[in-house]
């Protein structure tokens, strides 16, 4: 189905209805009127992976990669067996998070988990500052909620910002979702867990 431009334009106003709907919910009206300042909606451009860059964070294609990128960054378990394919590395040391989980599937990047914590968010200028900071890197959420925002980079490319106690940032090569799904629901279901009996 294709949209004319006042179609379009039409939806780019609903959400940023929204949007600044959520915003007054969260911070009030100062802070929202703060934020409201014009932006031009329909020239976004796509996100390509390879280019994703927020605040500095750049999003490594695979775990040699990552561990030339981030050589302090170190493996966790998150209780899938290798059958599932899915690593989890965390990098501490970032100038512009308190946190960050790279998850990899089957070697290549599916999903980072950026976390911020409260101190953080106030030295960015609180919620305010920080949505400022995606709304300006990403353009306007294609969906906004009291405390989730979200950006379809591009076809295969989301960005989710949860706040609560603090900040969250999952980007998510959702290309890759429906297969990660199917073969954690395979392994849950064959018995990769040891339940005791």
């Amino acid at each position: 189905m294709h949209r004319t431009l006042s179609e379009q334009s039409r939806l780019v106003a609903a959400r940023r209805l929204l949007t600044l709907f959520s915003m007054l919910l969260l911070f009030g009206v100062s802070e929202t009127v703060a934020w409201a300042e014009p932006l031009d909606y329909l020239n976004i451009p796509q996100v390509p992976i390879d280019t994703f860059n927020f605040e500095g964070l750049r999003l490594p294609k695979d775990t040699a990669q990552l561990k030339k990128q981030y050589p302090s960054a170190t493996s966790e378990s998150i209780g899938l067996d290798d059958k599932v394919g899915l690593v989890c590395y965390v990098v501490k040391d970032l100038p512009q998070a308190d946190l960050a989980r790279f998850y990899f599937f089957d070697g290549s990047i599916y999903q980072v988990a950026i976390t911020y914590d409260q101190t953080r968010i106030e030295s960015l200028g609180g919620m305010g500052g920080v949505l400022r900071k995606l709304v300006s890197a990403f353009g306007p959420s294609n969906h906004a909620a009291t405390s989730r925002w979200t950006w379809m980079l591009n076809s295969s490319l989301r960005a989710d910002f949860y706040a609560t106690n603090g900040g969250l940032l999952v980007v998510t090569k959702t290309d890759m979702t429906p297969v990660v799904n199917k073969r954690t629901r395979t392994s849950e279901l064959t018995g990769a867990t040891d339940l005791g009996f």
